[in-house]
């Protein structure tokens, strides 16, 4: 897999998303679809066939855009509850294995001094906040009452 900015990686995202159609894009929340959208760099032609999926590969596509992908998948796309799981442990175990290959091939301290801040406006998705319950009910009741007040 390649390395490459945040922003192409968006922009592979976008790509493959839009590729996958309406039934994948419809499934992420529109502010996080609006987000990848708003982030990429549109100036970057992505290094795959936008038609053919299949030519995807290790060097077609960065690993920023593989790890949004898998999130993608494993929030919002996978409905099966034991598939998700099993994804789960797929990757907690793929992340150990990473932190022991980190540990054992690089010295502590540069590790430590050298690494990139991950709390960058540029890394960093938008979280987007759960309404509570009762401020749902009390929307849709004013919703109830401005239906009304128009009819009128």
């Amino acid at each position: 897999m390649r390395y490459s900015s945040t922003k192409e990686s968006y922009s592979e995202v976008y790509e493959i998303i839009n590729f996958l159609g309406d039934e994948y894009k419809n499934k992420i929340p529109k502010k996080l679809y609006e987000f990848i959208e708003n982030n990429r760099d549109k100036n970057y032609i992505p290094n795959f066939d936008k038609n053919n999926l299949t030519s995807l590969n290790e060097k077609s596509i960065s690993r920023k855009a593989v790890a949004i992908i898998a999130f993608l998948n494993l929030h919002y796309w996978i409905e099966d509850e034991s598939e998700k799981e099993k994804l789960e442990k797929i990757y907690s175990l793929d992340q150990e294995r990473f932190k022991d290959e980190v540990i054992e091939n690089y010295d502590d301290e540069l590790v430590c001094n050298s690494a990139p801040a991950l709390d960058t406006e540029e890394t960093t998705l938008p979280i987007l906040p759960k309404e509570k319950w009762f401020k749902k009910l009390f929307r849709k009741i004013l919703n109830i009452f401005r239906i009304k007040t128009k009819d009128k």
